[in-house]
């Protein structure tokens, strides 16, 4: 911001503003990660990614966020929803009765849960 006032040119004020939009970068140990399921063998994984500050990715980030079923059951969507539009990402995964499936999240290219490989 400048701001001066001087004879020859009178009183001037400028102001600038600069923005610039950061990427956030997923932080596994911020991340919460939930997986609730039923008799019927539905599961219900919910993701919600947060940086190292615990700042949320979203909402608007969905196709960041992916989940891969390691054994037990398969994935009913590939990008997850956003029901809330709160950040919070829900996956459904469908064919593992009576048996929690074994699931690697991924936030843009980091893993949050799971092995990693």
């Amino acid at each position: 911001m400048l701001d001066w006032d001087v004879p020859l040119t009178g009183h001037v004020q400028r102001e600038e503003r600069l923005e610039e939009d950061v990427k956030p970068r997923a932080d596994a140990g911020k991340t919460a990660t939930t997986l609730t399921g039923d008799a019927s063998g539905i599961w219900t994984l919910t993701v919600t990614p947060r940086d190292r500050f615990g700042n949320y990715f979203g909402p608007g980030y969905a196709p960041l966020v992916q989940a891969r079923v390691r054994s037990g059951g398969k994935l009913r969507n590939s990008v997850p929803d956003d029901p809330g539009q709160f950040g919070s990402y829900v996956f459904t995964i469908a064919g593992s009765p009576g048996v929690a499936p074994v699931v690697d999240v991924i936030v843009d290219g980091v893993y949050v849960l799971g092995s990693g490989r």
